[in-house]
Parts: C-alpha cells; sequence; structure tokens
C-alpha cells in the first residue's frame, strides 16, 4: 500500500512532541527517520557502534550499499544524548522484551500511526512515510538530482513519484516562474 510523506513542518514537529510522551527512544526512531531516509529495516537493525562522531554508517539491506551519512545538529544531539553510556552492541531502537533485541517492524509501524493519528493528519502514513518526508523535505530545498541520488533513484520520475510531488505543487511552481 502506497504511503504519503509528511509535508508541513509544523505537523512533524506536533508528532515529535507525541512522540516525547512516550519514550525518548520513539523519537530517535522517527527522527532517524526524517533525518536520514534509511528504510525502516535499516533503522531498526542500528547499534550504537554504526553513530560515529557526526556521521551514521551502515550497509543497507535492500541495495547492499554502504552508506555513510553526515548527521544534521538536531539529530547529532539527539543521538549523543541517547546513546551516552550505552554499550556499542546495543540496538539503538530496542524492543521492551528481551535484553538486547530490536523493536520489531509491526511495533514500529504502530507507534507511528498512534503519533500520527493524534495530529489528526489526512493521509495514509506509516513508517515508510518517514523516508518520504526526508525526500520531501530534501527536494524543497535542493535540486531533484540531490533528491534522487539521496534515495538511490534510478531516475527523477520515480523520485517525484515517491515524494508525492502533486499536480498542484507543479503548478504553482510554474506559476511563480517570472523573466522579469
Amino acid at each position: 500500500m502506497r504511503v504519503d510523506p509528511i509535508k508541513n513542518k509544523s505537523t512533524v514537529v506536533k508528532i515529535i512532541n507525541e512522540l516525547e510522551k512516550e519514550s525518548e527512544r520513539n523519537v530517535i526512531l522517527f527522527k532517524i527517520g526524517i533525518y536520514t531516509g534509511l528504510r525502516i529495516k535499516d533503522i531498526l537493525k542500528l547499534k550504537v557502534k554504526n553513530i560515529n562522531g557526526n556521521t551514521l554508517e551502515i550497509q543497507q539491506s535492500k541495495t547492499k550499499k554502504y552508506k555513510r551519512i553526515q548527521l544534521n545538529d538536531d539529530l547529532r544531539n539527539s543521538l549523543k544524548k541517547y546513546i551516552e553510556g550505552k554499550d556499542k552492541e546495543e540496538y539503538l531502537i530496542k524492543s521492551r522484551k528481551g535484553l538486547n533485541e530490536p523493536l520489531s517492524y509491526t511495533q514500529a509501524y504502530r507507534i507511528i500511526k498512534k503519533a500520527i493519528k493524534k495530529t489528526r493528519l489526512k493521509g495514509n502514513y506509516g513508517t515508510h512515510s518517514l523516508r518520504k518526508t526526508y525526500g520531501y523535505a530534501l527536494y524543497e530545498n535542493n535540486d531533484l538530482s540531490i533528491v534522487q541520488g539521496a534515495l538511490d533513484h534510478d531516475n527523477q520520475v520515480t523520485t517525484l513519484k515517491y515524494i508525492g510531488v502533486t499536480e498542484e505543487e507543479i503548478n504553482k511552481a510554474t506559476m511563480n516562474i517570472n523573466f522579469y
């Protein structure tokens, strides 16, 4: 099933505020998704050792490509506080069941859906919305080729569809073209 990106920045902040009521772990889950564009499968397998100062390093599950992601200030500061005193082999997004088990995909989905539902956001959202939100936010201030590269897409048409750029947005941009 297709899911939507979260396009409104104030809605993203509302979701983070909802997640803060639950746990720091849930906030970190959400922030890693919206700030790195990693797929949920890769987020859930992250361990403390994948965080290296200002970067996050991982071999992606789907593409098998090694990726080194520069962390922005918000995510870097949140992670620094979150991993303080934790063992390098500890999962970042741990299940509350077991000693050192990653959170399940199903539980991650429930966490994200619950927080989004509380904001009364209309549309279809799930864990993959985090990656799409990253792509859309990147698109707002960058050339489409940057977004395409960040998401590892083969072509820009795929990227535009993926991040949910609508005909209305294209028309609005067209109306803003002015040569005088």
